[in-house]
This record gives structure tokens, C-alpha cells and sequence, in this order.
């Protein structure tokens, strides 16, 4: 399983997430499958976690999630910041 972060090609907005299939739902997000992605358009992979269950992914999740802003993130995942 893995947790996510994907930074939108149009607007410089992150997406956080996790599945046990990133390949998979990468091509759900670019294609606009998800009402989210309608918005923000084409996507890229900025960081990736692996975890051995689905909960332990999820926590992680939530804990990047309750991070404060964008910038707190991209220091705390050594994220560079999009041109």
C-alpha cells in the first residue's frame, strides 16, 4: 500500500491519498475519474510512502493531511516547491 502526494500540472495544488494500486489510480486521476480531478487536471507523483497494511497507510495519510499548509509539507517530505 502506499501513501501518496500529487501536485496538479495546472493549478500547483497537492492531492493527498492512498491505495494499493498507485499506477491504477493514477490513470483514474488524469483521466478526470474522480470529481476532485475535474478540477485540477493532469497530475504528477511529488512523494511516496510504502506500507505493509491498508490502516497503517491511512494513518500516515491523515497525519500529512493534518499538516497546516503546503509549504509545512513540501519542508517536511523534502518536496521541492513547483515552478
Amino acid at each position: 500500500f502506499s501513501v501518496y502526494v500529487l501536485l496538479s500540472l495546472t493549478n500547483g495544488c497537492y492531492y493527498i491519498g492512498s491505495t494499493g494500486d498507485l499506477p491504477g489510480r493514477l490513470v483514474q486521476h488524469n483521466s478526470g475519474g474522480q470529481q476532485v480531478d475535474q478540477i485540477r487536471s493532469t497530475v504528477e507523483v511529488v512523494h511516496r510512502e510504502k506500507f505493509e497494511t491498508l490502516p497503517q497507510a491511512r494513518l500516515r495519510e491523515a497525519a500529512i493531511k493534518s499538516w497546516k499548509t503546503p509549504t509545512c509539507m513540501r519542508d517536511l517530505l523534502r518536496i521541492p516547491e513547483p515552478q
